[in-house]
């Protein structure tokens, strides 16, 4: 590509759109001919001629464990869609966690609900690396302190005012880490919102059909960016070639994809909702649903400009609480179009008793993850499987 050529893609790129940059934001990084780039399987590579041991320059690639022609493309996509930030990406979600812990070194933490493994992280950390005390948001902060937000929450799809908390971090020369793996662009840009680094699972909606491992760190900051990359090559923790490849595909669809099981999933759970009143409802019977939680449905704070911080809609998680234990230990094998499986973000539809997984969880609830069926198609599968469960429930009583 010639020069002027470069400097319009350039600015073409400054203006577009987030499906657009998921699509051209690593043009430039290609260096051959091929619409959809090679998958690198070499772990070194032929040095240039003339370059000297610390002066390869940074295109030049050395060793996989330190960058790779298909990690670097990923990079500059995961950053452009997420309003021009600097990524590194990391072998698992938590590693990435792991990361950023280590290279910001807190001595305190507000840590606001959250994946259960991520609470394993911490754990880990206070015991091999250095004592870390969890406070409250209430608890006037220090610099070194973090506070750590999952936006929205796991497993109930429930927001938070990331503004709210930036500015409370802020104040106190804090900063906040805003873990959005249930909803990635475009339904949130935290960097707007304040929030100085942030966090995915790529195992989610980021790669979207459920054959990826990776995790992702988005800084503000260039110079984070390098100091956790000179750290991810001393620890390993690297995305592999052929999980980077794929993830490089999936970011193409990820603005379609995100938004239609974003739509979905607001038309279900506000249909869902009507069937904890008590009567059956459109085929949904009655007396089974207890409670539906997703941030549609949440009563929000007062000052929290929802609009702003959602712009285009909430994530496709949400969780449904029964009225009974025993309906939701049997619901989710009753589903025909979902499938009972752990994780979310894919392109399928999965539903889990997540008291199994999580015992911290009631018992009566179950998380849903909305993939890209269509809404009448989950519709009549809901119907089927709700009313099964009051079938079996009957046939047991009977014999009782």
């Amino acid at each position: 590509m010639g020069h002027h050529q470069t400097v319009a893609a350039a600015v073409a790129l400054h203006q577009a759109d987030i499906a657009t940059l998921a699509i051209h934001a690593d043009s430039h990084l290609a260096v051959t001919a091929d619409l959809a780039p090679a998958i690198n399987v070499t772990s070194t590579y032929k040095l240039p001629e003339k370059a000297g041991v610390d002066n390869y320059g940074s295109e030049t690639h050395v060793y996989t464990r330190e960058t790779s022609p298909i990690r670097s493309r990923v990079e500059a996509v995961l950053g452009k869609i997420h309003d021009g930030g600097h990524a590194v990406t990391y072998a698992t979600g938590l590693a990435a966690m792991f990361a950023l812990l280590l290279h910001l070194k807190p001595r305190r933490i507000v840590f606001c609900a959250g994946y259960h493994g991520c609470h394993a992280v911490l754990d880990l950390y206070r015991k091999k690396v250095a004592p870390l005390e969890e406070v409250s948001i209430t608890t006037p902060l220090a610099k070194d302190d973090l506070v750590w937000i999952e936006n929205p929450t796991n497993p109930t799809g429930e927001v938070y005012d990331t503004r709210h908390y930036a500015d409370h971090a802020h104040t106190y020369g804090a900063r906040l880490v805003v873990d959005a793996t249930m909803a990635p662009p475009p339904l949130q840009q935290p960097f707007r919102q304040g929030a100085d680094f942030i966090v995915h699972s790529a195992a989610k909606y980021l790669s979207g059909h459920s054959d990826v491992m990776g995790g992702v760190i988005i800084t503000r900051c260039c110079q984070d960016a390098e100091q956790l990359k000179i750290h991810r090559t001393v620890m390993g923790s690297i995305m592999g070639s052929l999980e980077s490849w794929l993830l490089l595909r999936s970011l193409r669809t990820l603005d379609v994809r995100v938004m239609t099981q974003s739509r979905t999933t607001a038309q279900l759970v506000a249909w869902l909702n009507l069937a904890t009143r008590g009567c059956a409802h459109d085929g949904l019977p009655a007396n089974v649903v207890a409670k539906v939680f997703h941030g549609l449905l949440q009563t929000l704070p007062k000052g929290f400009d929802v609009c702003s911080t959602f712009p285009h809609g909430f994530g496709a998680v949400f969780t449904i609480q029964l009225k009974s234990e025993a309906h939701a230990r049997r619901l989710s094998q009753q589903f025909s179009l979902l499938t009972a499986a752990t994780s979310f973000g894919s392109y399928h539809s999965t539903i889990e008793w997540r008291h199994g997984i999580d015992p911290k969880q009631l018992p009566t609830t179950l998380r849903v993850a909305v993939g890209l069926e269509s809404i009448e198609d989950l519709k009549r599968d809901w119907r089927r499987a709700l009313n099964a469960v009051c079938t079996v429930e009957i046939k047991v009583s009977a014999k009782l």
